[in-house]
């Protein structure tokens, strides 16, 4: 699937960060005191994730929508 391919593509510990955020649901802090770093870390690496993977999937849209694929719009 592309969104997970893209995911595996995010930097190491950004992708490690936001699997375990977003796949097996742990807090920022559960996730910081796990990998021994801050809360602000963990919270830098899940936005920056997110606006990587909204900038990748937007660029996907444009694709679908120039070839026109309406069920992609």
């Amino acid at each position: 699937m592309y969104i997970e391919k893209e995911i595996n593509a995010l930097p190491p510990k950004m992708g490690l960060v936001f699997k375990l955020s977003r796949k097996r649901d742990l807090s920022n802090k559960e996730i910081a005191q796990r990998l021994d770093v801050t809360e602000s870390n963990i919270s830098y690496h899940i936005s920056n994730a997110v606006k990587i993977l909204r900038i990748k999937l937007s660029v996907l849209k444009m694709v679908f929508s120039f070839l026109g694929l309406a069920r992609y719009r």
